[in-house]
């Protein structure tokens, strides 16, 4: 027994239609993906220099704020400049004044003890003890108005050799208001 069979195949070529369909559809799909990625690459480009921009805006923020750090830092270290200066010209002024006083009060006592001296001598005569005693008397207070003046002229050097860039800080000072002063501002003459 035997048979056979026999299967008779009939086909139709309608795929070649399809897959040539679908290999457009594919092309035209990866022309778009192509597409795409060049534009990621450029958004990229874009984005990497966008943050170097970034960092280099940063950089420049930093340095500008330790610029003005400094700044602060320069003032503080004037305003110090200028209260040890103003202090210095106060100390000056105070002691030409003292000087003042020491010359006007010698002179004084000059001027009484040449007039006792005067008066004594002519009372008692040029060669009494007594007229001697006032011409000694009038001798000391010679050398202390001279002294007091030696002093004064000293004082008054000192105030006025001032270096220069003190008396540059000094007038620069009196420009702006100060806080938390402690020696008032001595404005050059």
């Amino acid at each position: 027994m035997s048979q056979q069979i026999s299967i008779t195949l009939k086909a139709y070529d309608e795929a070649s239609k399809t897959i040539a369909e679908a290999s457009s559809k594919i092309n035209g799909s990866l022309d778009q993906v192509e597409r795409g990625a060049k534009g990621v690459a450029g958004s990229q480009r874009d984005t990497q220099k966008s943050t170097k921009d970034l960092v280099t805006g940063f950089s420049g923020v930093a340095t500008a704020g330790f610029s003005l750090y400094n700044a602060y830092d320069r003032v503080a270290d004037m305003q110090v400049s200028v209260d040890r200066a103003n202090l210095q010209v106060k100390s000056s002024t105070n002691s030409v004044g003292d000087a003042e006083r020491r010359v006007a009060a010698a002179s004084d006592a000059l001027a009484k003890a040449h007039e006792t001296s005067v008066e004594v001598t002519l009372e008692y005569g040029a060669g009494s003890d007594r007229a001697s005693e006032a011409i000694a008397r009038e001798e000391s207070a010679s050398r202390s108005y001279e002294a007091a003046q030696a002093d004064l002229a000293l004082a008054q050097e000192r105030h006025n050799t001032l270096p220069p860039n003190q008396r540059h800080v000094l007038r620069n000072a009196t420009l702006r208001p100060q806080k938390h002063q402690k020696h008032a501002a001595v404005r050059p003459a």
